[in-house]
């Protein structure tokens, strides 16, 4: 039977009857959906920072699975093929295998993680503290930065950056050597980390650095990409370079001032002028406590004021800059989602214990399906999070305000109803 000039029955074209390309495969293969909360997914992140923080190890309470993002990492690894996880924002990001990964800790002490997720969407390596306090591990969360135990002895220590908790690891032995650049930056801390998030695209003049510095790509004018390059700060921590170009500033007194050589290093919290940099070719820097002035020949430049104790320069706002306020903050939500703030309060929030506690700035987003307390924000008010196999303890001044429990891999805290 000639079947040539037949017509399909599925798509309705002519000449075939068999293996139509419309007619899906009945043995297309279902995807296996893992029941894992992967938790401290950030939002309105600068891409530029998130890249250098890609291989950083984040502590995350909101996840039940410890999760790698670089194949290169896994010291085992088993490749998956049709895994995936589903995201709090019902996202499904593909999980590409699983294995161990061996994290060494500046201290000197190794940590094995087992059945870690390679998962290359999420932009976070992220160690789940239930799987650890399941382990027998204790984890303590403070202003001060982090520390994890086993049986009353530190393994591991961690930091604070931008309200996560970053654990501080070892160089991986597959990582390429870096250029390190004999610059110095001047760290300035012990801030807000709400008003940092606010500074971030203000410029401040630092006499104690020998290099400009800007956190944001968009700022330049003209840009060379850099692979390979970092500096060290004055606390040793290491901040890649992601390059170098020219920044031009435009100051209230309607004079224009062009940066060239500029580091942009995305960690960096401030934008910095080297006062250095400037007298080194003909400017006069003059601080006083009515602010500050930047001239040349005599003539004024710029001129700057003093902001908590720092010389902010008077910069017209750059015409790159949004009109839209995004809030840079870390909320479980999937890589680039934007979820509208329909607000900012106080809440109250009364314990189990019987004590007390009061948030404040509380950011009203009703698309998060749970309500989230800030380990970052306690931290910063002086409150410290003890995690452990059981539960979970918030402390002030070593009492005990509020208790929690685990459930789900998740931490919970005991309250009361609100009236």
């Amino acid at each position: 039977m000639n079947m040539s000039h037949g017509k399909c029955h599925a798509c309705g074209d002519n000449g075939y009857f068999v293996e139509c390309k419309d007619v899906k495969s009945d043995t297309e293969p279902v995807k296996v959906v893992h029941e894992e909360v992967i938790g401290l997914i950030t939002t309105s992140e600068d891409p530029e920072l998130s890249k250098v923080r890609r291989r950083g190890w984040y502590l995350a309470s909101r996840c039940t699975v410890h999760v790698c993002n670089s194949r290169d990492m896994f010291v085992d690894y088993h490749p998956w093929t049709g895994h995936e996880v589903v995201l709090d924002n019902n996202e499904h990001v593909n999980v590409e295998g699983i294995g161990s990964v061996v994290l060494r800790f500046t201290t000197g002490k190794i940590l094995t993680l087992s059945n870690v997720f390679h998962i290359p969407a999420i932009r976070k390596c992220l160690m789940s503290v239930g799987k650890l306090t399941d382990t027998g591990f204790k984890i303590l969360l403070w202003s001060g930065g982090a520390i994890v135990e086993k049986n009353n002895e530190v393994v591991g220590r961690g930091y604070i950056e931008d309200g996560l908790f970053r654990l501080s690891i070892t160089k991986f032995d597959n990582e390429p050597a870096k250029v390190v650049h004999n610059e110095v930056i001047g760290l300035i801390t012990d801030e807000d980390p709400v008003l940092s998030k606010m500074r971030r695209r203000g410029w401040y003049l630092a006499s104690r650095c020998t290099v400009h510095v800007c956190n944001s790509r968009d700022m330049f004018v003209d840009y060379h990409p850099w692979s390979g390059h970092e500096v060290i700060l004055d606390n040793d921590e290491h901040a890649d370079v992601a390059g170098i170009g020219s920044v031009v500033l435009r100051f209230t007194t309607g004079k224009v001032l062009t940066l060239s050589n500029v580091f942009h290093i995305p960690a960096i919290r401030k934008c910095l002028v080297s006062v250095g940099k400037l007298t080194g070719i003909g400017f006069k820097v003059t601080l006083w406590s009515g602010g500050a002035t930047i001239e040349k020949n005599h003539e004024i430049v710029g001129k700057g004021f003093i902001e908590g104790g720092l010389f902010r320069l008077s910069i017209i706002k750059p015409d790159t800059e949004p009109t839209k306020a995004v809030q840079n903050e870390v909320i479980g939500l999937a890589n680039d989602d934007h979820a509208d703030v329909t607000g900012i309060g106080t809440v109250v929030l009364p314990l189990s214990t019987g004590n007390v506690l009061t948030l404040p700035n509380v950011i009203h987003t009703p698309a998060i399906n749970k309500n989230l307390l800030s380990i970052g924000q306690l931290a910063y008010t002086g409150v410290s999070t003890v995690f452990w196999s059981e539960g979970v303890t918030i402390e002030k001044n070593h009492e005990i305000l509020g208790k929690g429990y685990k459930k789900g891999g998740l931490y919970l805290m005991s309250t009361h109803a609100w009236e």
